[in-house]
């Protein structure tokens, strides 16, 4: 699993709208 900033950008936009779901 390589880290690049495409991946972590990904990983980023998918942890706000699980944030943003939870805080619902």
């Amino acid at each position: 699993c390589a880290v690049r900033g495409d991946g972590l950008y990904q990983g980023l936009d998918w942890l706000s709208s699980t944030l943003a779901n939870r805080k619902r």
